[in-house]
C-alpha cells in the first residue's frame, strides 16, 4: 500500500531537541479503508529528517486536521522522543507529498 502524503499542519514555532531548531509538520494520507492516518515529522536545518510512525487514525479528513490543529507542546515532547527512536525513514509508506 502506497499512499500520498498531505501536509496538514505546520507548527509555527520551532522544537528544540538533540540540541537542534527542527521545524514540525504534521502529515497525513488516506488509506485505503477511507480512513486518515497521521504522524509527525521533524526536520532540522540541514535537512535531517524524523518522524515518528502513525500517531492518529482518524474517520476523515478534517478529524485529522483537527488532531493536528489541537497538539500542544508537551505532546511534541513526547513525539520526538518516539521519532528520534525509530530508524530512518521512520514514517508510514509514503508517495507524492502535497500540501494541505
Amino acid at each position: 500500500m502506497s499512499i500520498s502524503v498531505i501536509q496538514i499542519h505546520r507548527f509555527h514555532a520551532a522544537f528544540l531537541g538533540e540540541g537542534r531548531r527542527w521545524a514540525v509538520y504534521a502529515l497525513g494520507g488516506r488509506r485505503d479503508d477511507d480512513r486518515w492516518i497521521g504522524w509527525l515529522e521533524f526536520e532540522d536545518v540541514h535537512g535531517e529528517a524524523r518522524a515518528t510512525g502513525r500517531e492518529t487514525t482518524q474517520p476523515s479528513f478534517d478529524a485529522l486536521v483537527y488532531w493536528a490543529t489541537g497538539i500542544e507542546p508537551t505532546y511534541l515532547e513526547g513525539a520526538f522522543t518516539r521519532a528520534v527512536a525509530i530508524p530512518m525513514p521512520g514514517a508510514p509508506p509514503t508517495g507524492e507529498r502535497l500540501v494541505a
